[in-house]
């Protein structure tokens, strides 16, 4: 078939274009003529792959032209893909579903085999740093609270430990003790010593004779040999490189205090008022 220009035509076996001049294809050899386009009688008619009349790719198994409706004459066969074909062939024969089942069982418990053994490795390693970080903070800790150099003296830098050694020396002076409990109490602890970072805090009881006699002024023999006590204490926890710092409580006000003592200085004195 020739097109609109009239300068070529379309080879009706493979759609090839030609000159409308040309006796023969010159892709598949089709002998053209001029009284008809069909192929001849000896010859065996081919499907036609491409459409005579608009030149449009025909779709396998399809009966007319999607373009321009020409029927064809023969119908196309669907061939099937080649590398379908191809792929079938090469296939071996198809896992059973329970290989598969299994196979991915394995491969699963293998990770997960996997992950703990590197978590328990990781937790090995974090465990020994931890205890490694432990032992020497606890030697740190054992240096910082040693005492001082000198041998006669028995505070350390660790307020705690020189809590206990004020309460022994406290415990020591006659009288001193019972002077800061409640007579008529059958409490043992007539005083508390607490410490934190800035120094020692001593609180004895609100009905103690000590606290009548800071009441009515009357500062006896007590009160004198308590400042003596803590004075020489603070003295010494600073020559020991510790707080040095401490303080007499109010029983009855907690934010004011009786005493202050630091370095074994005395900054404040009820008994004084300075």
């Amino acid at each position: 078939m020739a097109n609109s220009e009239g300068t070529t035509k379309i080879c009706p076996i493979c759609g090839s274009e030609n000159l409308v001049s040309a006796k023969f294809c010159g892709k598949c050899g089709y002998a053209f003529s001029k009284a008809s386009l069909t192929p001849p009688v000896n010859e065996t008619p081919q499907p036609e792959t491409i459409c005579p009349k608009c030149g449009t790719k025909r779709i396998a198994g399809s009966k007319f032209c999607q373009k321009c409706g020409y029927q064809f004459k023969d119908p196309l066969p669907v061939q099937p893909l080649r590398n379908q074909q191809q792929g079938h062939h090469n296939q071996g024969p198809k896992p059973k579903a329970d290989d598969v089942n299994t196979t991915g069982l394995k491969i699963v418990f293998g990770i997960v085999g996997a992950v703990v053994v590197l978590m328990l490795v990781v937790a090995g390693v974090y465990h020994n740093h931890q205890t490694q970080a432990t032992d020497t903070t606890t030697t740190q800790n054992s240096t910082n609270d040693d005492s001082s150099s000198d041998s006669d003296n028995r505070f350390y830098k660790s307020a705690k430990k020189n809590a206990d050694v004020v309460i022994d020396d406290i415990d020591d002076a006659d009288g001193l003790a019972n002077a800061m409990a409640d007579p008529d109490s059958s409490d043992a602890h007539a005083y508390h010593v607490i410490y934190d970072d800035d120094g020692l805090t001593l609180k004895f009881n609100s009905n103690s004779d000590m606290l009548s006699e800071i009441a009515d002024e009357n500062y006896s023999e007590n009160w004198n040999q308590l400042v003596d006590i803590l004075k020489q204490d603070s003295a010494d926890i600073d020559a020991a490189g510790g707080a040095s710092r401490i303080l007499v409580k109010n029983p009855d006000d907690p934010s004011r205090y009786f005493l202050q003592i630091d370095a074994g200085k005395v900054r404040y004195n009820i008994a004084t008022d300075n």
